[in-house]
């Protein structure tokens, strides 16, 4: 009787002990399985780059020549005044946002006469008779070289060439080159005196 006891007991203590082997080797698999993940799975999408927006160009003006007497302390804003009216033709006549078909202020550094003449040239002056097919122009380069003649120590007249890329994009999609010149004279009267272009000998072609 106490040998039967004996192995009762045994067999019951080898129970336990495989019970608790396979609970340790239960709980071995529930953390492998949390380690073999490598950490918790990535949500989300990643975030895209955004892709940057180019910056806009600026004029390059120089003082090309002066023919007669300039002083030398003014070239410099002389060629800034000058610039002034140059790129308000440049920004009125071909930028801004498209499409569009206000052109209004396309002329305003134009006298009255030669803004009359402009408009009337308003294909190869301005983007007046495209705009509403663009989405987008973006200029690619601006250009200006500055003749002056000068006349005791003032300018009183000036020869702009100018040289401008436009990249057109919409339902009209090409390269165009406008380049020339522009005459420009000096107006003291009206609100706002300064450079008023009077003339003008320009050519627009698509590359």
């Amino acid at each position: 009787m106490t040998r039967w006891i004996k192995h009762a007991v045994r067999r019951t203590a080898l129970a336990a002990a495989g019970a608790t082997l396979v609970s340790v080797a239960l709980v071995g698999c529930s953390g492998d399985e949390v380690d073999a993940g490598g950490g918790p799975a990535p949500t989300g999408e990643p975030t895209p780059t955004p892709t940057p927006t180019p910056e806009p160009i600026v004029t390059n003006a120089t003082i090309n020549r002066v023919d007669g007497d300039l002083a030398a302390s003014g070239r410099d804003r002389l060629r800034d005044r000058v610039l002034v009216a140059v790129d308000a033709w440049i920004d009125g006549a071909y930028g801004g946002s498209y499409p569009r078909d206000d052109f209004s202020e396309a002329f305003a550094s134009f006298t009255s006469a030669a803004g009359k003449r402009a408009i009337g040239d308003q294909d190869l002056m301005s983007n007046a008779s495209i705009g509403e097919q663009l989405d987008a122009v973006l200029p690619v380069r601006r250009r200006l070289r500055i003749d002056v003649l000068g006349v005791e120590g003032r300018a009183v007249a000036v020869t702009a060439q100018v040289v401008l890329g436009l990249e057109l994009s919409g339902e009209i999609t090409r390269r165009d080159r406008i380049a020339g010149s522009l005459y420009l004279t000096y107006e003291k009267s009206g609100k706002a005196p300064g450079w008023r272009v009077f003339g003008y000998d320009v050519s627009r072609k698509a590359l």
